[in-house]
């Protein structure tokens, strides 16, 4: 049984989840109707961003991720300190930190070099 875990480098096999998330944080407050909250637009549009550069600089320096999940715990908390009157706005930040986290936190989760078949 080969019990070798590899984790250095990521690429962008997993990194396209973040990718669609940073695209989704510059487009949200148009489609959602939130543009003309200039503290949510600009946040969302300065955050999808640095997302999508983290992003594809973390194929490079996996040390990198751990950015992401702190820019995800951001999106979360942003959703209650910057009072944008819009619920919409809470809830689309609220999800999305959520699967940023995540897909942050899985695309470093070592995975083994030869899956074990059955």
């Amino acid at each position: 049984m080969n019990t070798h875990w590899t984790s250095g480098r990521t690429s962008l096999r997993i990194g396209w989840a973040e990718l669609i998330y940073g695209a989704w944080l510059i487009l949200s407050p148009f489609v959602l109707g939130f543009a003309h909250y200039p503290a949510g637009m600009v946040n969302n549009i300065v955050v999808g961003l640095a997302l999508i550069l983290l992003t594809i600089g973390s194929a490079r320096n996996g040390l990198l991720r751990a950015l992401l999940v702190l820019l995800g715990g951001w999106v979360y908390a942003s959703g209650f300190l910057l009072n944008v009157p819009k619920s919409i706005f809470l809830w689309n930040n609220l999800i999305l930190a959520l699967f940023i986290i995540v897909s942050a936190v899985a695309s470093e989760t070592p995975v083994p070099e030869n899956p074990p078949r059955d």
